[in-house]
């Protein structure tokens, strides 16, 4: 059980947390804050002041920071009328975001920060940060030799892996140069540890080209990006091996400015899986807070989900 009470103060975080409130003096955003702050022990609210402080050396200023963590949050709200009112996402095509986002890349960079932020202070998201490293951490002994992530982002689960496994050789792939910058900086950076076995590239997953086949993959947060979630499961499968584990966080009814597949329903994302040869072998289903995932189904709101794949 986490205890609320945590005694230890964390300058820098207090510093960005005080000036979000100070630009969304909502009294809901201030209990919303304080809240996310106390549901996490003191490593994670640790590595929270850790990567706020590697943001201060690449230059950011505090409130850069908070204008990060705003931008997603007010994106989050338009994006959640638009979805209410037209009953779909905004987009549907990479075409139409590829521009807008990834080759964005001012807009790129606070939106990865925001996003790593969101990690540690968005209860959904802590759920499945925690569900994927009490799992990785039972394949730590294993000789598994090459680890390969599918858009890394802000690197935060390129990060765990690095922390809390041995592989002989990790790879990276984002379609965004903006996210490969962010994430090699991250791991090169030193606040975390010594990640110098880290390959980060810039390349698009379905290109048709030969990939070494890895031994376990992990796609965080990247399937509601893509415009043939089919396709890109059917990659997944052919470049992993036969005694490979797969990861991946989606979401489903969670409209973003980038979000272009919506599955309806945890059924047609599973069928999605099985129908490629799949097995699930660990799922968490992560309901709005306050809701059923009963509730949120029949009401088309958000739910954030994880899954560990194999392919027997």
């Amino acid at each position: 059980m986490i205890s609320n009470l945590h005694h230890k103060i964390y300058p820098k975080t207090q510093q960005v947390f005080d000036l979000i409130l100070k630009k969304n003096p909502m009294q809901l955003q201030k209990k919303f804050l304080r809240k996310a702050k106390n549901n996490l022990d003191e490593d994670e609210n640790q590595e929270v002041e850790s990567y706020i402080n590697f943001l201060l050396t690449e230059g950011y200023d505090i409130e850069t920071i908070a204008d990060a963590y705003t931008l997603i949050v007010k994106g989050s709200f338009k994006e959640e009328l638009y979805f209410r009112e037209k009953g779909k996402y905004r987009h549907s095509l990479f075409s139409e975001v590829e521009e807008l986002v990834y080759n964005n890349h001012d807009f790129m960079k606070l939106y990865m920060i925001g996003c790593a932020l969101s990690c540690y202070w968005w209860p959904n998201h802590v759920h499945l940060r925690r569900f994927f490293i009490a799992n990785i951490k039972k394949f730590k002994s294993q000789e598994n030799n090459f680890y390969r992530e599918v858009g890394p982002g802000h690197g935060m689960y390129f990060l765990q892996v690095m922390k809390n496994c041995c592989f002989k050789n990790y790879e990276g792939i984002d379609i965004s140069p903006t996210s490969v910058e962010l994430t090699k900086r991250l791991l090169g950076s030193g606040f975390f540890g010594d990640f110098s076995k880290a390959n980060i590239t810039q390349d698009n997953f379905l290109d048709k080209k030969e990939r070494d086949l890895a031994d376990f993959l992990v796609m965080g947060e990247v399937l509601e990006h893509v415009e043939n979630p089919d396709e890109f499961i059917k990659t997944a499968y052919k470049t992993t091996k036969d005694t490979a584990l797969v990861f991946l966080t989606t979401c489903i009814n969670s409209p973003a400015i980038d979000h272009l597949y919506n599955p309806g329903t945890i059924e047609n994302l599973e069928k999605l899986f099985t129908d490629n040869s799949f097995v699930i072998r660990e799922r968490c289903i992560v309901p709005r807070v306050g809701r059923s995932k009963e509730e949120c189904i029949k009401r088309k709101l958000d739910i954030n989900v994880g899954y560990f794949l194999s392919k027997n």
